[in-house]
């Protein structure tokens, strides 16, 4: 079980790095091709788009995920046939809710640009994004039924695919527009770079089923709608099991995608509100979304995919009663993304500017990720600790953490943005994620299965950073103009903490012995 989580985080995480590699191209030719007010008009419909794959999809999946693996996990001959009625099952309630939700938005897209987002702009987008709801839908039942079953290389195609859509589709649109209206200024909209949206997530649906169809050939009938509603036999995994699992879930989720999708909105208002004027605050929130999160987020397609498999992988061994297994996977999951979290902040606080005018072109998008790169630790520990807490069947209090977190980070930056602008809204969101991290692990600690190592798993990766920053500062400022000696030194501060990290291990086990 072990190879399998290893390996599978393998995969998904090369997936991902390609995928945010991609997409980081991506956004250096959006960020030239939209100004900085288009690009926080295009951020403000994904928190619609956000809060309707909740609804949809999100508790699915991971129910789809967690009972897959927990059939895989029993002793039987119809192992096989109960894990196809589980996907069949979700993917019928998933395309059924996303096709109603899909209407709601096409239909309702005005008032929701004029009344909840205050930007009658964005209306044709959100028409456009609507379209991809039961594409979307399919994708995400798939993802889940392969997660379960620890084949993680199906999602992590079409990952890459849908990425690929998405950009091809909007540079030849683009590049159409230009050739039709050579006069015309060299921009993409909002609507064409939605529309490049709907395009990856069609192709992302169109080839996880043909993947279904080919690996499943032997035996890929549907059920019964009265097995369906019934459940698959003695075992009753059909509809009532998804359904137990799936709408706390998707109850947890919605409450905390209204949060993060009313602070999306709350941000630019609040800018306002400290002296900004409109143009400016959406500019502000156009380089935090389009500059400083793709930085910042970059590191997560190894966390993001630790996640995705860790929680198939807790279910089993929770549910076969492997408490050795635990107890080594989460230890060694948390070890892992600390070690990452420190290097990441030391990397963006030392190389952010320079990083983000290469990349941007924009050297405030590299202030504020120096700043915002003081977080990553926890960030990506809180993503890992959640995912584990959702595996131990601890929902309903990772759900309260988060609730907790959001609120005070809502709480924070009403007081601070209007006072502090945009460092108000960086101290808001370290102290939001720190408490959501001191709370999860407080749920895990109570489970009995979390064996903390405080020394190997935070204090060793800090302190290399720590020790390293003073080094490498003053040799950043001497370079700052020649940018191959900037990657130079940032390869260097990378075996650097890699030899510190061991040394200090070393230390301790020498420390030990005597």
């Amino acid at each position: 079980m072990k190879n399998k989580l290893l390996q599978g985080t393998i995969i998904l995480t090369a997936a991902g790095l390609i995928s945010r590699l991609m997409g980081f191209f991506y956004k250096i030719y959006l960020a030239s091709a939209m100004s900085e007010e288009r690009m926080g008009l295009y951020q403000l419909i994904f928190p619609i788009s956000g809060i309707c794959f909740t609804l949809y999809a999100s508790g699915i999946q991971t129910a789809i995920s967690k009972l897959v693996a927990e059939a895989g996990a029993e002793r039987t001959q119809n192992k096989v046939r109960l894990s196809r009625r589980i996907l069949f099952t979700g993917l019928l309630l998933c395309i059924l809710l996303a096709g109603g939700l899909a209407l709601l938005v096409f239909f309702f897209a005005e008032q929701i640009a004029f009344h909840i987002l205050e930007a009658p702009q964005t209306a044709a987008s959100l028409k456009i994004l609507a379209v991809m709801f039961p594409f979307c839908g399919v994708t995400a039942c798939l993802n889940g039924y392969f997660y379960g079953k620890k084949r993680s290389g199906v999602p992590a195609g079409t990952q890459l695919l849908e990425q690929t859509v998405r950009i091809v589709f909007v540079l030849l649109g683009s590049s159409l527009a230009l050739y039709s209206f050579p006069g015309a200024p060299h921009e993409v909209t909002c609507e064409l770079a939605a529309a490049g949206v709907v395009a990856g997530e069609i192709a992302s649906a169109l080839v996880s089923l043909l993947c279904l169809l080919v690996t499943e050939a032997k035996e890929t009938k549907l059920p019964s709608p009265a097995a369906i509603l019934k459940g698959a036999g003695s075992s009753g995994r059909g509809l009532p099991s998804i359904l137990s699992i799936a709408l706390p879930l998707t109850a947890n989720h919605l409450v905390l995608s209204l949060l993060h999708s009313y602070e999306t909105i709350l941000i630019p208002a609040l800018l306002r509100r400290s002296g900004m004027d409109s143009g400016s605050a959406l500019g502000e929130l156009g380089v935090i979304s389009g500059m400083v999160m793709p930085f910042l987020f970059f590191p997560t397609a190894i966390t993001s995919a630790l996640s995705i498999l860790l929680l198939p992988t807790v279910s089993e061994a929770h549910a076969a009663g492997n408490r050795t297994l635990l107890q080594i996977t989460i230890r060694t999951a948390l070890r892992y993304t600390f070690l990452l979290g420190f290097l990441v902040t030391g990397l963006f606080f030392l190389f952010g500017e320079p990083l983000c005018l290469l990349v941007f072109d924009n050297s405030r998008a590299g202030a504020y990720l120096s700043l915002f790169a003081l977080q990553c630790p926890f960030l990506y520990a809180s993503q890992t600790v959640a995912s584990i807490g959702n595996g131990l069947s601890k929902t309903n209090l990772t759900f309260r953490n988060s609730v907790i977190s959001c609120v005070l980070r809502l709480l924070l930056q009403l007081l601070f943005i209007p006072r502090l602008r945009l460092l108000g809204y960086l101290l808001a969101s370290l102290i939001g994620t720190l408490v959501l991290l001191i709370l999860d692990l407080h749920t895990l600690g109570q489970t009995g299965f979390l064996r903390f190592d405080l020394r190997g798993s935070l204090l060793r990766p800090a302190s290399a950073t720590l020790l390293l920053l003073p080094l490498f500062f003053p040799l950043r400022r001497l370079f700052y103009e020649r940018s191959g000696k900037q990657f130079f030194l940032l390869a260097a501060f990378c075996v650097g903490y890699g030899a510190l990290f061991l040394l200090l291990q070393t230390f301790r086990r020498r420390t030990a012995k005597t």
